[in-house]
């Protein structure tokens, strides 16, 4: 998979993170595939340790992992 940045801009000019629904859709298809976290985090513009953050701030990233590593949908 193809890494990218779906978040519209860089982090470090001030970008604020918002989870979208096309962000939530790439954390999924990228858990269906067996992308770890820390991958997962780099592809949708975040450092591995905002990404747990921000887990912790949107729990439906951390519901959609869960539910797409047991094969639900």
């Amino acid at each position: 998979m193809q890494q990218q940045n779906i978040t519209g801009g860089n982090m470090a000019h001030g970008k604020k993170w918002v989870l979208t629904p096309e962000i939530l859709e790439t954390i999924k298809d990228c858990a269906i595939k067996g992308v770890t976290e820390a991958n997962i985090a780099r592809i949708v513009g975040l450092h591995p340790t905002a990404f747990s953050t921000k887990k912790k701030e949107y729990p439906e990233i951390e519901e959609v992992i869960k539910q797409s590593q047991a094969g639900g949908e």
